[in-house]
């Protein structure tokens, strides 16, 4: 997987003399970022040829990037799960644009926009088992996820009336963020409910 040839890189670099054994956790996981961003980025390219809607697409990947780490949402337990989950998430985000820029769905596009908004704005941002948040934490990502998301909305709207393959994109991309952050909200509660951690 991704984190085991990140390890790899790093390990490299430790007998290379690069770097000092004790940063080589830091390395793997650096690593492990930039070759997982990499890979949803080819995926999203890969997905936007195949829709006819590439740069529609990395458009999305990169605002959906930026907006969810602010915000969080639902987290996959293990890396396989999360790489299956997020190339699904990717699919279905880059078809669905597609779809809508073909058959001209605005009003379905707007109620997405506030479906997603209204989520953010009420549950963002988020904790996960890799990052607690403090109380000034959350604060601060609360500032930052609506600040981008009003940018997002702003932009949406504006561009609306002038191309709607930017407006369907950025919807997609508010309701896809409020989509996992309604999806963490509800598994957490099952796995309180039922005991499971």
């Amino acid at each position: 997987m991704i984190s085991q040839l990140g390890e790899k890189l790093a390990t490299m670099l430790v007998f290379s003399d690069v770097i000092a054994s004790d940063d080589i956790e830091l390395y793997s996981y650096g690593f492990f970022l930039i070759l997982s961003k990499c890979l949803y980025l080819i995926v999203a390219v890969v997905l936007g040829i195949i829709f006819h809607v590439l740069w529609e697409s990395i458009t999305f990947y990169v605002l959906f990037s930026t907006l969810r780490e602010y915000t969080g949402g639902i987290h996959a337990e293990t890396e396989a799960k999360c790489i299956v989950s997020s190339i699904l998430m990717l699919f279905v985000s880059i078809s669905g644009i597609s779809y809508m820029s073909k058959m001209s769905h605005r009003l379905e596009a707007f109620i997405l926009l506030i479906v997603g908004c209204v989520a953010i704005f009420l549950l963002a941002p988020k904790d996960s088992l890799n990052r607690q948040l403090s109380a000034n934490e959350k604060r601060h990502y609360q500032c930052l996820s609506r600040y981008l998301t009003i940018v997002y909305v702003t932009l949406s709207i504006l561009t609306a009336c002038i191309c709607d393959k930017i407006f369907y994109t950025v919807t997609m991309v508010i309701y896809m963020v409020g989509v996992l952050l309604v999806a963490d909200v509800i598994f957490s509660k099952i796995k309180r409910q039922t005991g499971i951690d």
